[in-house]
């Protein structure tokens, strides 16, 4: 199975985070936060269009763990994926 281009999705609580990132320990993959590109200062929402641009961005490139809710999952998204792991909360 080809694990250079995950995607760790769940409900908040899930366990996302500490997923993405014990997954890129051991595999030496980038992790990219949903959150760092939805949020801005104060927890102010970044416009959504802006937020799709992003991602695209970040999903362009070859190696990655990208974690975040189920909105980051867009056609974008799913069609550069090599895996998805879907959490549900403990």
């Amino acid at each position: 199975m080809d694990w250079s281009r995950v995607v760790v999705v769940g409900a908040n609580g899930a366990g996302k985070t500490w997923f993405a990132k014990a997954l890129a320990a051991k595999t030496g993959l980038p992790v990219i936060h949903k959150d760092a590109f939805a949020l801005l200062s104060g927890w102010q929402q970044r416009p959504w269009a802006d937020v799709q641009a992003a991602l695209r961005d970040a999903v362009a490139a070859d190696h990655w763990v990208l974690e975040g809710g189920p909105s980051i999952l867009s056609s974008e998204v799913l069609a550069r994926a090599t895996v998805v792991v879907w959490l549900d909360v403990p």
